[in-house]
């Protein structure tokens, strides 16, 4: 049996996925996501293209030389997303997506509505330059954009998802809060 189940009348949904690119996102994800067994290696085209980058950090060339990269966290995490994207796109037109990235702070990399190449590309950019965050973890800032994604009228005093539409942000992170610093504070502030 093939197909879709859902309530009768559901709505038009939009999405905000948020990704973890902290540096633990470099860690194993104890998963064989590119399929190449537990001796793999990271990709060398990738490798050769990352480390052919000026700013790219000399001390990640040993790190990403001796693991696989293609099976950390993030590389679940990528894979995970595209997933999710290509399930969604088979409603019908019915769901929007954004995709927010962060590590001590968060950023927009496709805003909500953003077609599917584009959702496509920005995956692809954060593989190609997941280089430049690799910092603390801050949740709070991260669920601060996502929600200015779903939301940009609260900005302007207005607030609630847009008539007949859900909202959803879905958070994909290995760790917990560490940012800001000082205790529990990082959890507290995700909470607010």
């Amino acid at each position: 049996v093939r197909g879709q189940a859902a309530a009768r009348e559901l709505g038009a949904h939009d999405l905000v996925l948020v990704l973890d690119l902290s540096e633990s996102a470099l860690l194993p994800s104890g998963w064989d996501v590119d399929g190449d067994g537990p001796k793999g290696r990271t990709d060398p085209a990738l490798l050769a293209r990352l480390t052919a980058r000026p700013e790219f950090p000399p001390t990640l060339v040993p790190r990403l030389s001796e693991a696989d990269f293609d099976d950390s966290v993030l590389a679940a995490t990528l894979a995970a997303a595209r997933a999710l994207i290509t399930r969604l796109e088979s409603g019908g037109g019915r769901h929007r997506i954004g995709i927010v990235v962060f590590s001590d702070r968060a950023r927009v990399v496709a805003e909500l509505g953003a077609s599917r190449a584009a959702l496509d590309s920005a995956l692809d950019e954060i593989r190609d330059t997941f280089y430049r965050e690799l910092r603390g973890t801050n949740f709070g800032d991260a669920i601060g954009t996502a929600q200015l994604v779903l939301q940009p009228e609260s900005s302007l005093g207005r607030t609630g998802a847009p008539a007949g539409r859900g909202q959803s942000i879905l958070l994909l992170s290995d760790g917990a809060p560490t940012l800001p610093p000082h205790g529990a504070r990082a959890r507290q502030h995700a909470l607010y």
